[in-house]
């Protein structure tokens, strides 16, 4: 199977035509019809889409899936944004988990993407590594607990981005996590047999102030002593490491196609189980920075590993901290699976939403109240690690969240958007979202933003160039 760019309609080829698409005098009277043979024997399959690039994506997608052994060509739009919209499906549809099958991987088409346009033909590079970076995530987040331990995800991220220029990765075991006192962190680990791990990735590609990307990591969620209920639904809990695998995969995007910023990932990984070691409701667990928290409850265990991260990325002096994680159902009610949930500094919430809308990964704000603050204040210690009601758990969350960061800081909550079997361009399971999202969005605050370096030699070299200034003054005086 091959993606690649033509800038010459092939003879025997399928082509894939939008309904709006003008191809000649005769096709405007066959507007009504899916298919259309012209003179050339050149054979037209026409998909329905309105203005929206999403349109594309899914009048695109359901159509790819009728094909497996063919040849096809997709006409690409003129306009930028669609043209990215097709190639992105295109590749997307390609994607097929199977290191678990014995079956054999299914046929698929040959695709070919037809456009004249230099433009497209530059941008098509991009597009193919954020596509790359979709499926290592895809890969990573549709592994069950058994094969996706905390250490052989740290094994698998490590074999992937090593050969990477400016990249640097580190894998703490439970060792240094207790000397380094992720307190909270290993609390959620107690029960399990399985150690926690810590990845910390960092890509250097500027000497500006870091950006702290911090992703939940449990490997799977049974819920501790507050035991999940939804027996339809347990089998799925191998998807809350996704928070992790999609900061992993944000990072390997922005290595590859070597953009001038300066990040930073926290990685936790951990299972949630219940056993004789458990946590229990009710114990207080001190934090990294000496906070101590009330576990109000042990299925609200995806913040805790977040809070300690959160406190070890303050060290760092960020510009700024995003953290990403499947933190709540409730994020999936609110928006039916269509959008995740930002909550935290308002320019950054705006720029999330900006350019969710513009790949279509869609992202809404939620207002932060002093009431939600105030709802995770203890009797019994600092905080708790929940509100006293279900209502509200997405604020509830960000609020416990918010006491802990230094910095500027956003969350967002992608429970509604990681995994889904309802996308018709996507092969069931993970989704990938968030690459197409973060990288178009670090481009812009990358542009927009006005950094302080950190650079000590820039420092050392402006003191000395003042000190021969006043040098070169004092000679002129006298």
């Amino acid at each position: 199977m091959v993606v690649k760019i033509i800038d010459k309609l092939p003879k025997n080829n399928i082509i894939l035509v939008p309904r709006d698409k003008k191809l000649s005098k005769k096709s405007k009277k066959i507007r009504t019809k899916k298919r259309f043979l012209s003179k050339d024997n050149k054979q037209y399959i026409f998909y329905d889409v309105n203005h929206s690039t999403l349109s594309y994506r899914n009048g695109l997608g359901e159509t790819l899936n009728f094909f497996n052994k063919d040849n096809i060509t997709v006409w690409l739009s003129d306009d930028l944004d669609i043209a990215i919209a097709q190639i992105d499906t295109c590749l997307s549809s390609q994607y097929y988990w199977e290191p678990l099958k014995n079956l054999h991987k299914p046929d698929q088409p040959n695709i070919y993407l037809y456009t004249k346009s230099r433009a497209i033909k530059k941008i098509f590079r991009e597009r193919v590594i954020i596509s790359e970076a979709e499926n290592f995530v895809r890969d990573l987040s549709n592994l069950p607990a058994n094969y996706g331990t905390p250490k052989e995800l740290c094994n698998k991220i490590i074999s992937k981005l090593k050969k990477l220029n400016n990249l640097s990765i580190e894998c703490w075991n439970k060792k240094k996590l207790k000397k380094n006192n992720m307190n909270l962190m290993l609390s959620v680990a107690q029960a399990s047999k399985t150690e926690p791990t810590m990845s910390i990735i960092k890509y250097k590609g500027s000497n500006k102030k870091p950006i702290c990307l911090i992703g939940k990591g449990v490997t799977f969620d049974l819920g501790g002593a507050n035991i999940k209920m939804d027996e339809d639904h347990l089998w799925s809990m191998k998807y809350d490491k996704v928070g992790a695998t999609t900061v992993a995969g944000i990072i390997y995007a922005c290595a590859k196609l070597k953009l001038p910023i300066n990040l930073i990932g926290f990685l936790p990984f951990s299972e949630n189980l219940l056993g004789s070691k458990a946590t229990l409701p009710g114990d207080v667990i001190t934090s990294k920075s000496g906070i101590n928290v009330e576990i109000y409850n042990t299925d609200a265990e995806g913040r805790l590993l977040l809070a300690d991260a959160i406190e070890l990325a303050n060290n760092y002096k960020p510009e700024l901290i995003i953290d990403i994680a499947t933190l709540t159902g409730q994020a999936d009610d609110i928006f039916g699976g269509k959008a995740a949930v930002a909550v935290g500094d308002k320019e950054i919430c705006d720029l999330l939403k900006k350019h969710g809308n513009k790949v279509d990964e869609r992202v809404h704000d939620l207002p932060l109240y002093d009431d939600y603050i105030e709802n995770v204040e203890d009797s019994i210690a600092d905080i708790k690690n929940s509100g006293y009601s279900d209502t509200a758990q997405v604020l509830n969350s960000a609020a416990f969240l918010s006491k802990f960061p230094k910095y500027k800081w956003c969350h967002l909550d992608i429970a509604g958007v990681a995994n889904s079997n309802n996308i018709p361009y996507i092969y069931d399971g993970a989704t990938g979202y968030g690459i197409r999202l973060f990288v178009n969005f670090l481009k812009e605050y990358n542009k927009s933003v006005k950094y302080t370096k950190n650079s000590k030699k820039n420092t050392k070299s402006n003191k000395q160039k003042s000190i021969i200034k006043k040098s070169k003054r004092k000679r002129r005086i006298k």
